[in-house]
């Protein structure tokens, strides 16, 4: 997102800063970060929290992370929802 396109948009480094300062204003997330980055975290904090992710690909890093993901999902029945391949 180019700065010059959304100028009053906030910006956040640390995801969980982002979630503690928004709070119950966010429903859902998309996780989209670099291919360098595990999704798996942004997700589980997302949905302790109760918002739904959508999560582009991958995933997580390990099965087990996917395993982790799916757990949690279905004990707080939140997300999270893997984006199709295209």
């Amino acid at each position: 997102m180019r700065r010059e396109e959304f100028p009053k948009a906030n910006r956040y480094r640390d995801f969980r800063r982002m979630f503690d300062e928004l709070g119950k204003d966010l429903d859902a997330i998309t996780v989209a970060t670099g291919p360098e980055n595990n999704h798996a975290n942004p997700c589980f904090w997302a949905m302790l929290r109760g918002m739904h992710v959508y999560l582009e690909k991958p995933m997580a890093m390990t099965v087990q992370e996917c395993r982790w993901l799916a757990r949690l999902a279905r004990e707080i029945a939140a997300g999270p929802f893997q984006a199709p391949l295209r």
